[in-house]
This record gives structure tokens, C-alpha cells and sequence, in this order.
């Protein structure tokens, strides 16, 4: 009996000694923070730093656009003064079939069209001519719109039916030249926005020398703007929406 006890007790302590032991489970009480606060302020001042670096290339992006904007504007520009040397004085208009030549010359003959946000300035011209020079009253006007519109649209166009490089050197010098004005005027040049058309784009009909003589002007579109101050302008001929 003895015995079967010692051989009971031992087969236990064996049992004891082969069973799965279990793992240690830490306490966790020496845990460091893997992001230290001296980390995370690191991190932040780089991610800061490259917010930083993006925004000077963005500006400095925008900045060589402008760049380019106005150098192509001030070839622009160049090539119209040019133009204007080169042409000197307006070529006579060629002789009717009746043997006579058209008379009719408009000078600063000046027109507006207020719409609904937006009103057009118009300046017809002499055959030839791009010199942008309106009364006082049409200046007022349309210093006015400019100053209180978010973009300007200036169109310069002549009374041709057919495109060629005389038309086209005078359309873009009417149009270069009412945009020298409004800068000169205080107008932002961000806000401006000049084409010039050398052919068609008729106002009114093209087969009259008082048509042709219409026909051949700067419109200057002023845009986004209340137009209710606009309704009446005494010395300004007001025209209805084209």
C-alpha cells in the first residue's frame, strides 16, 4: 500500500512537470512611447516646412506665369507700334464705280450698350487709324464700368471683308491701344483681356461707307458689374443689346 502511494505521488509530480507552461504576460510598467513628444514636434515642423515649400513654388509658378503674360502683352504691344510706324499716314479708299470717293469719316464717334452685367463701350475709328482717344464723357463712363467690372474684354476690328496683314496690324493696335489707356488710367492689367478680329464681326451692315465707318472700332466689354447706375448717360448714345 506504501508503495502504490510513493508510485501515485510520483506519477503527479511527472504529469506536473511535462503540462504546457504558460507564457509571462509583462506588466507594461517600463513602456516607452515609440512617438516621443520630441518626435512629434519634429514631425510637425518638417510637414510645416514642406506646407511651406509648396506654397513659395506655387507663388513663384504664378509669378513666372504673370511674367510671361506680360511679356507676350508687351510684344504684343511692339508689334502694334510697329504696325502704326510702318503704315504712316491712312491709304485713300478706293474709288466707287460712280467715279467718286465716300466722304463720310466718323471721328470719336462713340456709342454704350448696357446690358445686363455687363456694358460695351464703343469707339469707331478712322480708315487706317488705331489712336484710342474718346471725349470726356465716354472716359468717365467707362473708367467707371472698368474701375467697378471684374474683367474687361477689349475687341479691335476693322470694316474689311477679307484678313490680311495690314487689317490685322491695325485691329490689334486698336485694341492694344484702349488697353494702354485703362492702364494708364489706374486699371489693373490682371483685369484686362484684349483679341482683335481683322475681318467680318460687322456691327451693322458693311456694304455703306456710314456702315463701313461703324464697322471699324474698339468695343471695350466691362463685365460683372451692376449696370443699374449705368441707365442713363446723357452725353452717350445708349443702344440696345446686340
Amino acid at each position: 500500500m506504501y508503495k502504490t502511494i510513493i508510485a501515485l505521488a510520483a506519477m503527479t509530480a511527472l504529469g506536473a512537470c511535462s503540462s504546457v507552461p504558460h507564457p509571462a504576460m509583462p506588466s507594461g510598467w517600463d513602456r516607452k512611447p515609440i512617438n516621443s513628444q520630441v518626435k512629434i514636434d519634429e514631425y510637425r515642423a518638417r510637414v510645416a516646412e514642406e506646407s511651406v515649400d509648396r506654397k513659395e513654388r506655387i507663388a513663384l509658378a504664378r509669378q513666372v506665369e504673370a511674367l510671361n503674360r506680360q511679356l507676350a502683352e508687351l510684344k504684343f504691344y511692339m508689334m502694334a507700334m510697329q504696325a502704326d510706324a510702318q503704315n504712316g499716314p491712312p491709304k485713300a479708299r478706293p474709288v466707287s464705280q460712280q467715279g467718286t470717293v465716300p466722304a463720310i469719316e466718323i471721328t470719336n464717334a462713340e456709342s454704350v450698350d448696357v446690358r445686363k452685367q455687363a456694358i460695351v463701350f464703343r469707339m469707331a475709328h478712322r480708315y487706317g487709324k488705331s489712336a484710342f482717344s474718346p471725349t470726356a464723357g465716354f472716359q468717365e463712363s467707362l473708367l467707371k464700368a472698368a474701375r467697378s467690372s471684374s474683367r474687361i474684354v477689349i475687341r479691335g476690328r476693322t470694316d474689311s471683308a477679307m484678313e490680311d496683314d495690314a487689317n490685322r496690324r491695325v485691329a490689334m493696335g486698336r485694341a492694344v491701344k484702349a488697353r494702354a489707356f485703362l492702364i494708364e488710367s489706374g486699371i489693373p492689367a490682371t483685369k484686362i483681356q484684349i483679341s482683335y478680329q481683322a475681318a467680318g464681326g460687322f456691327l451693322v451692315a458693311n456694304d455703306t461707307e456710314a456702315g463701313r465707318a461703324q464697322n471699324r472700332r474698339v468695343e471695350i466689354e466691362t463685365v460683372d458689374l451692376d449696370t443699374t447706375a449705368f441707365a442713363v448717360q446723357a452725353p452717350l448714345a445708349i443702344g440696345a443689346a446686340q
